[in-house]
């Protein structure tokens, strides 16, 4: 099962910092990501697309897997997977669009990744681990303490856990000592305004603490 650094790169906080969302993502493939997300909340279907993409040809080229957030049909438009939200298309409501597109849900209680888990998914999401600010009106934080539950959950069902919420380089150890099969991260992977090199050394650094664990948790 693969490990490591889930890289969201998010239009709206990229543009905050004047980033762009290619170099972005290709900044966290360089620095060891193994998967990616594109969140855009808010832009127009046709620069979605476009933007979506241009993504897709980056995470072929560093044999990453890639995830559109929300949009089942810009994803099967692009080849990628999707990633839903409790307020977006049902789970179980995706194999009836697709019988193949890989999909990912976030939950934020044990209810719901049970019912996760029975849609067939190629991982769930589950938190927040901690207080975040990518989203409006977040979910009740579950801490480590909750985080380690689910993964006991889920790990006889051989499902990736990806943690998500509030998780920073420094936090990333005690999230993989928690269960979590990956750390998604959005703002921790961003550098300062116009700052892209920056960008490859905070994500390389995540990704190396990533792969750390990996090689400890293998050790008989």
């Amino acid at each position: 099962m693969r490990r490591g650094l889930y890289a969201v790169v998010d239009v709206d906080a990229c543009a905050t910092r004047s980033l762009e969302p290619h170099a972005v993502a290709e900044g966290a493939l360089e620095g060891g990501a193994t998967m990616i997300q594109l969140r855009a909340k808010h832009l127009a279907i046709p620069a979605f697309l476009a933007l979506a993409e241009g993504l897709a040809r980056i995470a072929k080229m560093y044999d990453a897997s890639f995830y559109v957030n929300d949009r089942v049909d810009v994803a099967l438009a692009v080849g990628a997977g999707v990633h839903v939200g409790q307020g977006d298309l049902p789970a179980r409501a995706i194999r009836r669009v697709s019988a193949t597109i890989p999909f990912g849900v976030s939950t934020h209680d044990r209810a719901e990744l049970d019912e996760a888990a029975l849609a067939g998914p190629s991982y769930v999401a589950f938190g927040p681990v901690f207080p975040t600010a990518s989203k409006e009106n977040p979910e009740p934080v579950v801490g480590l303490a909750g985080l380690r539950e689910m993964a006991a959950v889920v790990s006889s069902r051989a499902l990736p856990l990806v943690a998500i919420g509030g998780i920073t380089i420094e936090r990333a150890p005690q999230v993989f000592a928690a269960g979590a099969s990956f750390v998604a991260v959005i703002a921790g992977i961003l550098p300062a305004a116009g700052e892209v090199s920056d960008a490859r050394s905070t994500i390389s650094a995540v990704a190396a603490r990533s792969r750390a664990y990996d090689r400890a948790a293998r050790l008989p």
